[in-house]
């Protein structure tokens, strides 16, 4: 089984911050991840050096189950399948579009404005929000 062997923070400068998240893996696997946040590039920057980083040494890159990600559900396609947007942060006017299984997220009974205020908040307010739902 692969393991992460390095992870480092790339800022780059063209004219704006940009942040790249680079991880190899010991089998010589390596990808790259965009973390750029506008106009707080460098706390993002710091926020992975100091804390994300770290923690993915020695990790299993094929585990992507760890973390979660909040979509609103669009539509269901059939009995088994669903669109489901996920919204940028703190912008929800933009993001992507998922096909996915029903297994594959939980549906929540949260209402859009309240989940807009969480999104646009970066996440503040997540214990209220989410107590008892997940």
């Amino acid at each position: 089984m692969a393991r992460i062997v390095s992870a480092r923070v790339i800022v780059t400068c063209p004219g704006r911050n940009f942040v790249t998240l680079k991880i190899e893996t010991d089998d010589g696997l390596s990808g790259l991840g965009d973390a750029t946040l506008n106009g707080r590039e460098l706390s993002v920057a710091s926020y992975l050096s100091d804390h994300v980083v770290p923690m993915l040494i020695g990790r299993d890159p094929a585990r992507i189950e760890d973390s979660w990600q909040v979509g609103l559900l669009v539509e269901r396609i059939d009995e088994t399948h669903s669109a489901v947007f996920v919204p940028g942060a703190p912008d929800p006017k933009s993001g992507s579009i998922y096909l996915m299984t029903d297994d594959r997220f939980k549906a929540i009974d949260v209402r859009i404005p309240q989940a807009m205020k969480w999104i646009k908040g970066l996440g503040i307010g997540s214990r209220e929000l989410f107590a008892g739902r997940i």
